[in-house]
């Protein structure tokens, strides 16, 4: 499997928190855990920036999955 770059991932991340777009909704720190918990992931939110904290996620699926 192909390790995505983090600029990508950066990406992906600002469109899962809802950041600057319009095509996906904004989404709370705890609506992140539900998104995450919905895909079988047990990430909870840890109160921390939601981008960034999105991106630390992504970074250790990336790894984990590559």
């Amino acid at each position: 499997m192909v390790k995505l770059p983090e600029d990508i991932l950066l990406k992906i991340a600002e469109l899962i928190c809802g950041d600057n777009n319009d095509l996906f909704p904004y989404r709370t720190g705890k609506d992140l855990t539900i998104f995450f918990r919905s895909v079988e992931l047990p990430y909870k939110h840890n109160a921390s920036t939601r981008k960034w904290w999105t991106l630390d996620i992504l970074k250790h699926i990336n790894i984990v999955v590559s």
